[in-house]
């Protein structure tokens, strides 16, 4: 780059700093604010850990990262148990003392077993893990791995209407059976079964055919 040239360099990544352009495709960005404010956060731990302990399906747990799924053999976060997915109910078994705390929630750790040698791929701790949405005092709130936000009522209601509005597949997918072992094996028959209508994509995907 020309340094003679910097003044006119600034003025262009300004004026993209201004644009709005990126409304078109990403308008939803507007939307949603992270939560900043220490008291906004500490109401909504608090409803968090009261939703929990009351069994509510308000919030879930899964995995904060992308994981190979044919190498993990499960997760590991209660004793020696290995399990299959990550349960918010069995988490909150997991502790010695009732879960009254947030800070519980980030001391407990999520382990990633792997399938070939019951060795650690990863950990985090079980606030990362945690998903979820719910309305306080008549605002929208959602959790995503583990960091709240905040939504603007407006959006969540034309989300809602698009949901709802969605036409449902009627695709037969054959159910699963231990027939396959491994995702990509369960595409690759499924789509030779109905090579009419659907081709395999990438081995795990599947898409339909024109």
């Amino acid at each position: 780059m020309d340094i003679t040239k910097i003044g006119e360099f600034l003025i262009k990544v300004f004026n993209q700093y201004k644009s709005d352009k990126y409304k078109e495709n990403f308008a939803w960005i507007d939307q949603i604010q992270n939560i900043k404010s220490s008291s906004e956060k500490e109401k909504l731990n608090s409803f968090l850990i009261e939703s929990i302990n009351n069994n509510s399906n308000q919030f879930w747990m899964a995995a904060p990262e992308l994981v190979d799924w044919e190498n993990i053999r499960g997760y590991k976060y209660h004793g020696k148990e290995i399990f299959d997915d990550i349960d918010v109910n069995e988490v909150k078994k997991s502790f010695s003392n009732p879960l009254i705390s947030i800070d519980q929630l980030k001391s407990k750790q999520i382990s990633v077993i792997s399938s070939l040698d019951d060795s650690k791929l990863m950990s985090w701790n079980s606030l990362r893990c945690i998903y979820g949405e719910c309305i306080i005092d008549e605002q929208a709130y959602c959790i995503n791995a583990g960091k709240w936000y905040r939504i603007n009522n407006s959006f969540v209601k034309d989300i809602n209407t698009e949901y709802a509005s969605t036409i449902i597949s009627q695709i037969d997918f054959q159910e699963r059976t231990y027939v396959h072992d491994s995702e990509s094996a369960y595409t690759i028959d499924f789509a030779s079964k109905n090579a009419s209508k659907f081709l395999a994509i990438g081995v795990c995907q599947v898409s339909c055919r024109v």
